[in-house]
């Protein structure tokens, strides 16, 4: 059986300040961002669908799609990290266009 996945929500860095996780953001935590915690489930999907994949398409395809699914989180994370809002939007921005690179695959 093919497992289906679709993303629970499609945010831009504007969505996260103006909906409910703004102090979140404020606190520049990203432990308590909902949508970091909903790329770490995306992250455990895609290994479970690679398991899935014959093995040839495993290589390169798999691949592709795990580091695109990593780097949501992570660019999440990084952006909490930074001192100024303009770097945090952008480091938000980057992890929204990481997010439509496995529907492409």
């Amino acid at each position: 059986m093919m497992m289906r996945w679709k993303w629970k929500c499609r945010v831009s860095a504007l969505d996260l300040v103006h909906g409910n996780v703004y102090n979140a953001v404020v606190m520049r935590n990203f432990r308590n961002l909902m949508i970091w915690g909903n790329g770490l489930s995306l992250i455990k999907d895609i290994h479970l669908l690679a398991k899935q994949l014959p093995d040839s398409d495993k290589f390169g395809l798999v691949s592709q799609m795990i580091r695109s699914v990593v780097s949501f989180p992570g660019n999440i994370a990084e952006g909490c990290s930074r001192n100024s809002d303009n770097e945090l939007f952008q480091f938000f921005e980057n992890a929204v266009g990481s997010s439509f690179e496995p529907e492409t695959q």
